[in-house]
């Protein structure tokens, strides 16, 4: 869906599928840091875990 949007806005293929890339491992990065600094809290306060 956002690959043939995209496709349409840059033309060639290979820009679509690294401009896709991109932008995928950016929000995996950003899913990544999130989870492991709710660890980190979660380790040094016992308390923060049971927070929402």
């Amino acid at each position: 869906m956002l690959a043939s949007r995209l496709r349409h806005l840059r033309g060639t293929d290979a820009e679509v599928m690294q401009t896709a890339t991109t932008v995928e491992a950016i929000a995996f990065c950003r899913k990544w840091k999130r989870s492991f600094l709710r660890s980190i809290l979660a380790q040094s306060d016992g308390s923060a875990a049971s927070r929402p």
